[in-house]
């Protein structure tokens, strides 16, 4: 008889005469503890397993999403930059063809780009000066408030 796969040792005629197939054959206590904890460690084994893979999904998933995310971003603003170039390219061409100095568009568009920039880098800085600056004289004027407080109440 050809043995079929790796546990068949051989024949069934080649069994000891005590074995026989109506007898259970009974598993020393320990040995059944062992083969149970070898089966829970298995098993623990392939949890850990499936944990692993399904925490390296998410983080693949997290990371495409943000790949994603910046490229969409990064798209967006490309799109906004080239909107205000072609708005500013148009008015310099429309103040230039009005006028009839080709020159006198463009200057007077550039100027008046920067001169925005300017005056609105202005605001947000001064701004944020006073609010800073408010934010510490009402830190130190609660300060001393409390400290006149305990004197006076003596």
């Amino acid at each position: 008889m050809i043995a079929t796969g790796p546990n068949v040792t051989g024949r069934e005629d080649d069994r000891p005469p005590e074995a026989e197939a109506d007898e259970p054959q009974e598993l020393d206590p320990i040995q059944k503890l062992l083969c149970d904890f070898m089966a829970v460690r298995k098993y623990a084994g392939e949890y850990l397993a499936a944990e692993a893979d399904l925490f390296r999904a998410a983080v693949r998933r997290w990371i495409l999403g943000a790949l994603v995310g910046a490229s969409m971003a990064i798209v967006a603003l490309t799109v906004l930059v080239t909107a205000v170039v072609f708005a500013l390219n148009g008015l310099a061409s429309l103040l230039s063809d009005v006028t009839g100095i080709p020159w006198l568009g463009e200057l007077v568009v550039g100027c008046g780009v920067i001169g925005v920039a300017i005056v609105t880098g202005w605001a947000i800085l001064s701004g944020r000066l006073n609010a800073s600056r408010r934010k510490t004289l009402k830190k130190y004027r609660h300060k001393h408030q409390n400290l006149a407080q305990p004197q006076a109440s003596r």
